[in-house]
Order: C-alpha cells, then sequence, then structure tokens
C-alpha cells in the first residue's frame, strides 16, 4: 500500500502489477513520462467504500440485521447466516469463499490506521475506527455499504483522459499518474478528494442515454442548459444514488489499458485553438480528395477524412470571436474579408479568412455528400447538401445529391422530383445530361412501381369491403 497523496487522502494497492520493465518488450512496458496532453486510455469502476461514518447508523437491509439476530442461535437446516439448502458450497472455517477473501483484504489493504481484528464489526462490539480521513473523521469497516455507482466498462471503447488538461475529477487523474501499462490497482479515496465524482458521472450517464436514443430512432433528451437551483434538484432525484455518495470514500479501480503521447492521437477539436484548427483542416480535405481519386476509390477513409476536416472549419466558424467578426462585416455591408485575412497557415485568429472558411465549408460538405452517397449513407448526405443549400438555395450539385439521396431511400420521391426539376432550372445540367438522365428514368421506374402498390392496396380495402 503507498500514498498517493501526503495527507493519505488516496492511497493506492496494486491487483495486478503491469508488465516488466525489459529492454526488449514495447514501449508500453517502459516507466510512463506523464506530461501535459498524454492520452491514458484506462477502465475504471467506482463503488462506495465499505466505511461508515461512526455515530452513524449502517445503511444494513432487513435479511442482514436478521441474519445478525439469529448469529449463535442457528435453526435447523441453518449455519451462521446462510442456508444449507442453497446448492453453493461453503464451509465452516476451513476456507472461504472469494467475497470472504475480497472483505478480508479489504479491511487488511485499505486502511491507514486498521487494526483490525476478528469480530471488530460484530453489533455486540463498540465499533473501532479503521480509517480515518485528512480531516480527521473517523470510520469504521462495514461490507454491506459498498455498492457499484460507475463502471466505464459499460461503453464499447476505453475512457480517454487527457493528463493536464484541468479534469474535472482530478483524484482519477492524479491515481492514473501512479500507474503503468496494463497494471490494474484500486485506490481508496477520502472524502475531501472526491470532488468532481458526481459531475463527472451524471455527464457520462447523459451521454450514453443520448447514444442510446440516437440509435433506437427515440428523441434525444434535451441537455440542461443552465445550473439553477431546479436543475439541480431534478439532476440529484434522477441520479440519487451518485448524489448519495457526497461525503463519502470511495473506492476507485483502474486498469490502465494504454498510454500514448501527444502525436501518437487525434486531438478532439475542444482541445484544439482557433488558429490549429484552421491551419489544420485543408490538410484533411487534400487526404480525403486523394482517396476518392486512388484506384480504388477509399470511400470509407474519405468520409472519415472530409468528416474530420468539416469537425474543424464548423468549429472555426462558430467560435465567438469568428462569429462576432463575421457578423460585424455583414452589419457594415462589407463583402470581402478584413486586410489582415488570409488561407492558411495563420498565426492569429484575426488573419481568419471569411471567405476561404466559406468556400472551403460548402467544398467540404458536397465531398463528404457524395462519400455517404457511395456508402449508403443517404441520410447524413441529405443532411449535408440541406445545409449547404440554406445559404446557396440554388447550388446544381447540392440539389442533384439529395435528390439522389431521397431517391435511393425509396422514400419521399416528390422531394427527389422537385430536387431534379431545380437542378433544371440552374441551369447547370440538361434532360440530356445522361447523370441526369439517368436519375430521372430511376425516379420514374419507382413511382410506378409505387402507384402499382397503391392499387393494390385499394382493390385489396374495396374487395375486403362488405
Amino acid at each position: 500500500m503507498q500514498k498517493v497523496t501526503d495527507d493519505g487522502g488516496i492511497v493506492k494497492i496494486v491487483l495486478k502489477p503491469g508488465p516488466a520493465n525489459n529492454d526488449d518488450d514495447n514501449h508500453n512496458q517502459r516507466p510512463v513520462a506523464w506530461v501535459k496532453g498524454t492520452n491514458a486510455k484506462l477502465q475504471y469502476k467506482v463503488t462506495t467504500a465499505p466505511f461508515r461514518q461512526l455515530g452513524k447508523a449502517s445503511p444494513k437491509s432487513k435479511a442482514a440485521k436478521s441474519a445478525s439476530d439469529n448469529r449463535g442461535n442457528n435453526s435447523a437446516g441453518k449455519c451462521c447466516d446462510h442456508d444449507h439448502h442453497h446448492a453453493a458450497p461453503h464451509d465452516h472455517g476451513k476456507g472461504a469463499t472469494a467475497r470472504e477473501r475480497e472483505l478480508k483484504d479489504s479491511k487488511e489493504a485499505l486502511h491507514p490506521t486498521s487494526e483490525y481484528k476478528d469480530g471488530d464489526e460484530d453489533e455486540d462490539d463498540a465499533p473501532k475506527a479503521v480509517y480515518a480521513s485528512p480531516s480527521g473523521v473517523q470510520y469504521t469497516f462495514d461490507p454491506l455499504v459498498r455498492r457499484t455507482v460507475a463502471d466505464s466498462t459499460v461503453d464499447k471503447e476505453p475512457f480517454e483522459l487527457r493528463i493536464g488538461r484541468k479534469f474535472m475529477f482530478p483524484a482519477l487523474e492524479m491515481a492514473v499518474c501512479t500507474m503503468c501499462p496494463g497494471e490494474t490497482s484500486r485506490f481508496l479515496l477520502a472524502p475531501e478528494y472526491t470532488d468532481g465524482f458526481i459531475q463527472l458521472e451524471s455527464l457520462l450517464r447523459k451521454e450514453r442515454a443520448a447514444a442510446d436514443a440516437r440509435r433506437a430512432g427515440r428523441p434525444v433528451p434535451a441537455a440542461a442548459a443552465h445550473t439553477c437551483c431546479m436543475g439541480l434538484a431534478v439532476d440529484a432525484e434522477k441520479h440519487a444514488d451518485l448524489y448519495s455518495t457526497q461525503g463519502t470514500p470511495l473506492e476507485l479501480e483502474v486498469t490502465l489499458l494504454d498510454v500514448q503521447t501527444q502525436d501518437q492521437y487525434e486531438r478532439k477539436v475542444w482541445e484544439m485553438s482557433i488558429v490549429e484548427r484552421y491551419n489544420e483542416a485543408p490538410a484533411h480535405r487534400a487526404r480525403g480528395t486523394a482517396l476518392v481519386r486512388s484506384t480504388p476509390s477509399d470511400w470509407f477513409a474519405a468520409r472519415d477524412a472530409y468528416r474530420r476536416s468539416l469537425e474543424l472549419l464548423e468549429a472555426v466558424a462558430q467560435a465567438p470571436t469568428v462569429a462576432d467578426a463575421r457578423r460585424d462585416r455583414a452589419h457594415r455591408g462589407e463583402l470581402t474579408d478584413g486586410p489582415n485575412a488570409r488561407a492558411p497557415p495563420i498565426e492569429h485568429e484575426d488573419q481568419v479568412s471569411s471567405t476561404w472558411l466559406d468556400e472551403n465549408l460548402l467544398a467540404v460538405r458536397l465531398n463528404y455528400a457524395l462519400c455517404s452517397l457511395k456508402l449508403g449513407e443517404y441520410d447524413a448526405a441529405a443532411k449535408q447538401c440541406t445545409e449547404i443549400l440554406q445559404s446557396a438555395p440554388n447550388h446544381p450539385k447540392a440539389l442533384f445529391r439529395r435528390g439522389l439521396a431521397h431517391l435511393r431511400r425509396g422514400r419521399d420521391l416528390e422531394l427527389a422530383e422537385r430536387d431534379f426539376l431545380a437542378v433544371l432550372e440552374t441551369g447547370a445540367m440538361t434532360r440530356s445530361d445522361l447523370e441526369w438522365a439517368a436519375a430521372w428514368q430511376d425516379l420514374q421506374g419507382k413511382w410506378k412501381v409505387a402507384r402499382q402498390q397503391e392499387s393494390r392496396l385499394w382493390r385489396g380495402v374495396f374487395s375486403s369491403a362488405v
């Protein structure tokens, strides 16, 4: 057992050490240089620590109380607090179950002031302090209060933690920075070091609920727009199991899966400055274009490259400083950028070119829609084309590709027909163009099938009428 903090507010027990540091091993088996920006991939589980504060009643269940009352007065067919009629094997002091061993390990390992002796938890004896927080609050061992309140393994992907980025749950970052890849350790957190856990887990639960709703085709639950008293009260009621951990010790079990330096992972958009986003976006667009033009075309990789470029460009356009500057120029009726604006690379935010930004947003959206059409992602294609048409209502490529998306979805044939006819009105295509003619012929064929199905449906309705 080792102290993570000088005051003993966080203590660590290694459950499974990482691989040995051999020269022949890969980088994941060497000591980690925890510097700002390092990415830790991990899994964690948080449980309420098996302690209760002295002077407070233990939240024992009726079953547990009944078992305690019957201790030493066993009825026929029963021994201690388990039933002989159950099929689960057990013994009487000759061995220990996995659960008993776990409790014994917790008693012996997790308590800096531990002088635990068998029977200390007995209700007939005065409870003994086995753990003291840095503030001096004393706790006694009570396995019945232990329950899991967070488990990151419910997510498909590992939890990723950026070191040195002001993480909302500092104790988790402090714990991870004592570990090596492949290691599993348990940490006891005093109440003074549990700040941020409730907020983190509440946010993750909301994100999971939103993801589940999107997969099921349900409306995404609206996120809380503010933290007023009413909003906090609703959140506390919805996540009562989390808020009940306020001011109590927690156990944190962490498995460190991998560690990446800044050049080994793709940074999230929020980690980048406006200048970094602006300068990086063209490289992803160029990569996507090269993948489309390759033989054969790699539509999946191209789609991902365009998506990344689009994320960066949208983040630049939505940045407050850039949005305000664009709004001011529009208010003054200025059609061109300021004298400092230019295409990437730039060094300062005031050099962002609105003209270049708009042109690239349009081009990337069109290319993203093309990749989505090739991959059968018709909803995504229609969405990107609609975004373009909101600012450029007569853009021929956006109209045509949105029409193809409507057509290939097999529904909304009226919308597909309207978009195809709108393309002709722009003059960019004619009925003799092979691409337009093929799409129009396909549309007429689907119209014919739809009318035949409708006719059969009505015949069935009238033939069954009495």
